[in-house]
């Protein structure tokens, strides 16, 4: 065999050599491939020890090993998705309406609280920052961590104004909680208190002082018959001395 048939059959068997390496070698899907978790793996994620960049996509967790594409299931998709999270690690109460939760968002705490309407239920108790592109977030994305907890009702419960007597409408003592509305009508008066994040509205009055009307203090030989009070009720007069008396509400 020459020199240059050696070199030939050196330099293919090197070949053949290094692709049977290669396959050997090529990374594949580690452990954490189809396991089930509500946070984004970080750990067995291929088997050459690499740990790429892990995605949340729909109800998985997606990441890619060389030629193999990944992933794992994430149990808490459905509770997450009206939030816009990209992770829920935890939740009290009905997943679906969670009383208190933690989910990470590509979001800027400073940015002040999320803007899609389930927010509108929940209160902001903190919010801390993660690592970019953490917690199933996009590369290079701000990810930030929103602790929230729901909003309870508050029924609406009238006022001390309630139930009173007064010459004109009242303004104050209105609702001891609750929303007061615009008073309507002329005396008595009306009015509710509507309750906060669904809670129960509750009605509420006043009534009008009934005072004396324009009969009051004229001069007359026969008893009074009209203008007697405010209100126009026509109350029983007796003569009294050298005076016509009635009395309206409280005011003789």
């Amino acid at each position: 065999m020459n020199k240059i048939t050696t070199t030939k059959i050196f330099i293919i068997s090197s070949f053949f050599l290094l692709l049977l390496i290669g396959f050997a070698e090529a990374a594949t899907c580690g452990s954490s491939n189809g396991i089930s978790t509500v946070t984004a793996p970080t750990t067995n994620l291929c088997s050459d020890g690499s740990l790429p960049h892990v995605s949340a996509s729909g109800n998985r967790w997606a990441w890619t090993c060389g030629t193999s594409s990944c992933s794992a299931i994430d149990p808490n998709a459905s509770y997450k998705a009206p939030f816009a999270a990209s992770e829920m690690p935890t939740y009290t109460g009905a997943g679906s309406s969670p009383d208190t939760a933690e989910v990470w968002l590509q979001w800027f705490c400073s940015s002040g609280f999320p803007s899609q309407a389930i927010y509108q239920n929940y209160e902001q108790v903190s919010c801390t920052y993660g690592t970019m592109g953490s917690h199933g977030g996009c590369p290079g994305c701000v990810m930030s961590k929103f602790t929230i907890r729901k909003k309870y009702p508050i029924n609406g419960q009238c006022g001390s104004s309630n139930g009173g007597t007064f010459s004109s409408a009242p303004t104050t003592g209105l609702c001891n909680s609750g929303t007061p509305s615009s008073i309507s009508g002329s005396g008595p008066w009306t009015w509710t208190c509507t309750g906060l994040n669904g809670g129960r509205t509750s009605s509420c009055f006043a009534n009008k002082a009934v005072t004396c009307g324009s009969s009051n203090g004229i001069s007359t030989v026969t008893a009074p018959t009209t203008n007697l009070c405010s209100d126009g009720s026509l109350p029983h007069v007796s003569a009294s001395g050298n005076r016509w008396a009635w009395t309206c509400g409280t005011s003789s």
